[in-house]
């Protein structure tokens, strides 16, 4: 573009003429043209050398790839010890390249490291007006194209921050439990939940295997006889698990008007246990009597998600397999955004599924083309 006004609209946004500098009026504008030809950056060449004779086209030259890098490590203290769950750290390093490029090469040497690269777009800057040929005197910007840090004036600052957090307030599961068991006890308002609420209730801590698993009967090509089976086995399984629940209910229901809440957040914590060792045991034992070993195969698409199970049920080292499952990212995204509780990873979900989504398109893309080729 030209550094300047020159078609009166009031913006110095003009597109330039690229001028053939052999057939040049102006001999010092031509060498400074075909200096730029030769010795310029191959981007700079390739934009004047495919434009020569013409005016420059909107968007006709390319910049170079900029690099970034931002980094964020965050360190639960529930992961070391349980009495550390309300503790979290966090280190969030903004820039870490640039600050690497500073500390490398000095500040009168910066190679640009994560700072946006922003070409000058500048080819000429207005030097006068000939009146006899009513044309523009130009000179040729040497600097055309290029991104040197010293020739701009922005920079991505490096910026080390540490956060800690701490969670004041009571465990979740405590403050549910505290308003399960405060209506109607200590002369506060509201009737007492009975025993068939309390267990509804109870009931949502642990999802059911056999309900998730024949909700994808046509993705695992379930036959009759299998589904016949696992609805037995849903059946056994609900019998004794709903027995723990009616059972925790009713010691809950139980409670006096002055109660250890100690004592029956503990009870409660047990029950859940055993109800996730219940269910484990009977995913291990009942799923190969059931399923056939292609539908095992597909299984821990579904399995391993934390779609039946939290993530941190998993043994470390499967959490990071779980990770990297593409449902997992989905079932975790759609539970923050169901219960209201969305945290700063739901972002990582999304790049992460569009990620996937894209390189699934280019292959698609790549083998469709292939195909109608041949």
């Amino acid at each position: 573009m030209v550094g300047s006004d020159v078609n009166g609209d009031g913006l110095a946004n003009d597109r330039a003429f690229i001028f053939n500098p052999a057939s040049a009026s102006d001999a010092t504008l031509g060498n400074a043209l075909q200096s730029l030809r030769t010795s310029g950056s191959k981007t700079v060449r390739d934009c004047i050398n495919r434009q020569v004779g013409q005016p420059a086209a909107r968007a006709s030259c390319e910049g170079p790839w900029t690099a970034a890098l931002n980094l964020n490590v965050v360190i639960n203290g529930g992961d070391y010890r349980p009495s550390w769950e309300r503790f979290q750290l966090g280190l969030n390093l903004t820039n870490p390249l640039g600050g690497l490029d500073q500390a490398l090469h000095g500040s009168s040497n910066l190679k640009g490291w994560g700072t946006p690269s922003l070409p000058d777009p500048v080819l000429y800057n207005v030097r006068g007006f000939d009146p006899a040929t009513n044309r523009f005197r130009y000179e040729v910007n040497p600097r055309f194209g290029t991104t040197a840090p010293s020739s701009n004036t922005l920079r991505a600052p490096f910026r080390l921050t540490l956060d800690l957090t701490v969670d004041l307030a009571r465990a979740l599961p405590d403050q549910q439990l505290d308003r399960w068991l405060r209506p109607g006890r200590g002369g506060r308002p509201g009737p007492k939940l009975t025993v068939e609420q309390l267990t509804q209730r109870l009931q949502r801590n642990v999802p059911d295997p056999y309900g998730e698993l024949l909700q994808q009967t046509d993705s695992l090509l379930l036959t009759a006889a299998q589904v016949t089976t696992l609805q037995s086995a849903r059946a056994g399984y609900r019998k004794r698990i709903d027995a723990l629940w009616s059972g925790l209910a009713q010691r809950l229901s139980d409670l006096p008007e002055r109660y250890d809440f100690a004592d029956a957040s503990r009870r409660m914590d047990d029950t859940i246990d055993e109800a996730w060792e219940l269910t484990r045991v009977e995913v291990r034992t009942k799923y190969p009597e059931i399923l056939a070993p292609v539908q095992l195969a597909i299984l821990p698409q579904f399995l391993f998600s934390a779609t039946f199970y939290p993530l941190s049920t998993y043994p470390k080292g499967l959490q990071v397999v779980v990770w990297i499952t593409p449902l997992f990212h989905g079932v975790d995204m759609m539970r923050q955004l169901c219960t209201g509780q969305v945290g700063w990873n739901i972002i990582i979900h999304c790049l992460y599924l569009g990620a996937i989504a894209f390189v699934g398109l280019r292959v698609v893309r790549r083998r469709l083309g292939l195909l109608l080729i041949t």
